[in-house]
């Protein structure tokens, strides 16, 4: 509902009394105090809008004229917004005070300055390990394949193991791992004696 509704809807002689024209009155007025936050621009216009049609209209020429249906949601949506605006007001001051307690407490405190955080070593492996130097052109073509943690070989590839924890790659006879007499689940569920912890107990057990 809206003025222009209501003035197509007078100049067809819609309206019967002015009954009529308050309940269409307040839905507009409704409208625009729920649609709007509280104390913003247009709902602080509904309201002003509200108060003084009721004391040069209704009061006037429609004296007859009852409260519309949408008349106690009107009255409810400013008590709303009168209640929410003190909530914030005791708020606000609540902020404040406990901004001040913070201030007073926080010129007792000491400063205390920390040492830098020192970054943590890596773990040395429990496995013995080969570092391969490659020159550029041989790393090109070497990088993509596989090759054992232990001994640097990328040779019997179907003796490969990978560690379903770090990824790396190692050859059974090189860990002393029965890959070809361990079940399928075994394999893909193999750890490397650096990953091997017990779950329960965060012990590190013997490989088998």
């Amino acid at each position: 509902m809206d003025l222009q509704t209501m003035a197509q809807r007078a100049a067809q002689d819609d309206y019967l009394n002015y009954a009529w024209v308050r309940e269409a009155f307040e839905l507009m007025v409704l409208n625009a105090l729920t649609f709007n936050s509280h104390y913003s621009k247009f709902w602080n216009e509904a309201r002003r809008f509200y108060h003084e049609s009721l004391r040069r209209v209704f009061a006037v020429h429609g004296k007859a004229a009852p409260a519309g249906k949408y008349a106690e949601a009107v009255k409810d949506n400013f008590l709303s917004a009168k209640r929410a605006k003190q909530m914030e007001e005791e708020r606000v001051q609540e902020d404040e005070t406990t901004e001040k307690k913070d201030l007073v407490a926080g010129s007792e405190v000491a400063v205390i300055n920390l040492p830098p955080l020192s970054e943590p070593a890596d773990m040395p492996s429990c496995l013995p390990f080969t570092e391969v130097k490659l020159k550029s052109l041989d790393a090109y073509y070497l990088a993509w394949m596989d090759s054992c943690f232990t001994c640097g070989s990328s040779g019997a590839s179907d003796t490969m193991l990978f560690c379903v924890d770090c990824g790396e790659g190692f050859h059974s006879f090189c860990v002393n791992a029965p890959i070809h007499s361990m079940l399928k689940s075994s394999v893909a569920g193999w750890r490397c004696p650096n990953c091997k912890v017990c779950e329960i107990t965060g012990e590190v057990p013997k490989d088998e």
